[in-house]
């Protein structure tokens, strides 16, 4: 009667389970049979706690029932043994046992595993990062990439890509000077723009110099907003086409992006990965452009491992 009971439960367990997994249009490692033994242990008699982290599904081709080779026992079915290949994909992501207790709080087990600099990072993570244009996740990628192509380790790679990037930043002085300009001209022009409009003293000093506007009446310029108001004559001209002809530049800006146009900055990156592709033929031509288009006008100090190891 036990062997009766035990078997019944083997194929409810087995009926339960197969649906979910043929879901997932994988073939799991085992048989329902074999699982349900040790499902059915990780059930209490109130409460229902399976060991999630035991589970493991191996990707296959998907079958069509009716197919050669395709018999019954192929179906898929739940594996709950834990120990699996390396190569099985975990149907839930480490770190989420704390999941399955109380409050949700890891253990100091789980914190171990959790990777702090980027060259812990695992590829997938790496990729997805470089994809939305991090500059360290591109550096590591391609850093990696030195390392299959070249049969060296890590260290001998950086090193590598130290000379890549030292040649990246040749003669970018001349092509970052624009851009530097233009920051110098608009905080100079933002900040002494408030007193020549607010400041009596000055006003009148630039209205004398090189306006020769007519001098404000008795009691017109008794506080800083009548100063401001009076300066205005003048300041109104300059400072209103000043921001008509930015918004110019933004407007072509935009509509050369829309174009498909490569602007001032976006031609800088492309010559500078065209360089790089050519200096490195052996290196996979995306990871370089990529890099050099994210590290031509980074700061030095943009990469967490570019100061600690020089």
């Amino acid at each position: 009667c036990s062997e009766h009971s035990e078997r019944s439960k083997r194929m409810m367990i087995g009926r339960m389970l197969r649906p979910m997994a043929g879901s997932l249009g994988v073939r799991v490692l085992g048989t329902a049979g074999r699982a349900a033994p040790r499902m059915l242990a990780a059930i209490q008699p109130t409460v229902v706690r399976p060991t999630f982290r035991s589970l493991h599904v191996t990707p296959v081709a998907a079958k069509k029932e009716g197919d050669d080779g395709w018999t019954p026992e192929d179906r898929p079915a739940i594996h709950a043994e834990p120990d699996g290949d390396p190569d099985d994909m975990n149907i839930f992501t480490e770190g989420t046992d704390s999941l399955l207790r109380p409050g949700g709080k890891i253990s100091i087990a789980e914190a171990l595993k959790l990777p702090l600099e980027v060259y812990e990072y695992p590829h997938s993570v790496l990729l997805a990062a470089s994809m939305s244009g991090d500059y360290e996740a591109r550096e590591e990628v391609l850093r990696r990439h030195i390392m299959v192509v070249d049969k060296v380790e890590w260290d001998t790679a950086n090193a590598t890509l130290q000379e890549i990037k030292n040649f990246n930043r040749s003669n970018m002085t001349f092509y970052q000077f624009p851009y530097k300009l233009g920051i110098w001209v608009a905080l100079t022009a933002g900040f002494v723009s408030i007193p020549l409009i607010f400041h009596l003293d000055c006003v009148l000093w630039f209205n004398d110099a090189f306006v020769t506007f007519e001098d404000a009446g008795e009691g017109e310029l008794d506080t800083w907003l009548e100063v401001g108001a009076f300066a205005w004559n003048w300041m109104e001209p300059p400072l209103g086409e000043a921001s008509f002809f930015i918004l110019c530049m933004q407007m072509t800006r935009n509509n050369m992006q829309n174009l498909g146009w490569k602007p001032y900055g976006d031609w800088v990156k492309k010559s500078r990965a065209d360089l790089l592709m050519k200096q490195w033929p052996m290196y996979s031509q995306r990871a370089l452009g990529e890099f050099a288009e994210v590290h031509c006008f980074s700061s030095d100090t943009a990469s967490y491992i570019n100061r600690v190891t020089g």
